[in-house]
């Protein structure tokens, strides 16, 4: 629940209710690389965070969606940067290590429930039974929380990871 590495702590952030800004971007990867909260902050005069997490459909993160409209007082805009399959119906929840912290809120887990609802009632209410979803990335991220529990870094990025790509012919 506190580490600050990539997409979980974004989620983190999210859950934990560190986040409030003006404008606030949802999406997966394409809002992730895509859309700099810099650049947004030095055109509007507003602050900005990107929330977009890669390979994380809309029904999935819905629930952050949901959790960080049930806290905002700040936000003004939310901005939804979605590709095609991102409104098609899913049966699997994208790396449920993420989300395991944060089963015991109903935002979360109701998202997470409509998708995978086996799944998602076992990690939830089976004792242990969240260690079997588990991969290593939690593992890391459990180190980086108790890590940030003593020493905090701060978030110069603003949830912004740009890639760099050159577009090549043979792309088309």
């Amino acid at each position: 629940k506190h580490s600050d590495n990539t997409q979980v702590g974004v989620l983190n952030k999210i859950m934990n209710h560190q986040l409030d800004p003006q404008i606030i971007i949802f999406g997966s990867s394409s809002g992730e690389v895509g859309i700099s909260p810099h650049i947004l902050m030095e055109h509007t005069n507003l602050t900005a965070y990107n929330c977009s997490i890669d390979g994380t459909r809309f029904m999935q993160y819905k629930g952050l969606i949901d959790e960080f409209q049930s806290y905002s007082k700040n936000n003004k805009y939310v901005i939804m940067v979605e590709t095609y399959f991102t409104f098609e119906k899913s049966n699997a929840i994208m790396s449920m290590e993420r989300y395991l912290p944060h089963l015991d809120n109903d935002n979360v887990y109701k998202s997470l429930f409509e998708m995978q609802p086996d799944l998602s009632w076992k990690c939830r209410y089976v004792p242990f039974y969240k260690y079997i979803a588990a991969t290593h990335v939690y593992y890391k991220n459990a180190v980086i929380g108790w890590k940030n529990v003593f020493k905090k870094h701060p978030d110069t990025a603003l949830g912004y990871f740009p890639v760099n790509r050159n577009w090549e012919a043979d792309a088309d």
